[in-house]
């Protein structure tokens, strides 16, 4: 099996970058301490789009039969790369939420 991670990677970092620009995130260039989190600003967003990228890609392609995932034009591997780097971003701020308010919950 052979997929072009360049379209992986590319994909990946576009959905991350999408989702940032829909949070409102892609002002904040620079990495920054605010209280006791640490924020990357739209440089995590891209980091866990392509970091989801190449995960989703490698499940899909051993889910499927491997004459499918050959079949695989680059624009089918961009599209589905940048679904999973929109969708990883999605689910992840969410556990964070989660995370963020269950700490505030709980009694000191």
């Amino acid at each position: 099996m052979k997929l072009n991670i360049l379209w992986i990677v590319l994909g990946g970092a576009f959905g991350g970058l999408l989702k940032a620009i829909f949070d409102g995130e892609h002002k904040l260039a620079k990495p920054i301490f605010i209280g006791k989190y640490f924020y990357l600003g739209f440089l995590g967003n891209v980091f866990i789009g392509i970091g989801a990228a190449i995960i989703g890609m490698n499940y899909l392609s051993s889910i499927t039969e491997p004459d499918n995932v050959l079949k695989l034009n680059e624009l089918k591997i961009l599209a589905t790369s940048i679904s999973f780097g929109i969708a990883a971003n999605s689910v992840i701020e969410g556990v964070i939420e989660k995370v963020k308010t269950k700490k505030k919950d709980i009694p000191l």
